[in-house]
């Protein structure tokens, strides 16, 4: 699939370690959330949709990285049982453009890839429901720095 200069721009913006078109996904602006993660296909429940590739260098320990990015989680995976964070905000791989849409989402993560959980339609945003973010704490944060 040939991509456009917008597609290719965007992709040396926003950084992604993996070749979007290698899963038939891309890279978009989204209604939910700056951008997002989308399907070019159909896909059914319990597709693996992509991987959840990271190097040994972008994991850091749950201190660390609280210290060095305020707590930031954006563009990262938290694994608090083991106290460590994957940090995506260098090297972004493709998870890190899914947004939280609970509690309409339609994926999954887990064994470190991306699943559907129902059947989504191509051109369908990929969503997640994450489980240390609430939405609600960025709406607040947007309405408070727009005063």
């Amino acid at each position: 699939m040939q991509q456009t200069k917008k597609q290719v721009r965007l992709r040396k913006e926003l950084k992604p370690m993996d070749n979007p078109d290698d899963y038939e996904v891309c890279i978009r602006h989204s209604p939910i959330h700056r951008y997002g993660l989308f399907t070019l296909i159909d896909r059914k429940k319990g597709d693996l949709i992509v991987p959840y590739n990271y190097t040994p260098d972008m994991v850091m320990g749950w201190l660390d990285f609280k210290n060095k990015y305020n707590g930031d989680l954006s563009y990262s995976y938290s694994n608090k049982r083991k106290w460590q964070v994957i940090n995506c905000k260098e090297k972004r791989n493709l998870v890190c453009f899914t947004n939280d849409n609970r509690p309409n989402h339609n994926c999954e993560l887990k064994a470190y890839a991306l699943y559907a959980i129902k059947d989504i339609p191509a051109e369908s945003e990929l969503t997640l429901s994450y489980a240390h973010y609430d939405p609600r704490d960025y709406i607040k944060k947007k309405i408070v720095n727009s005063l």
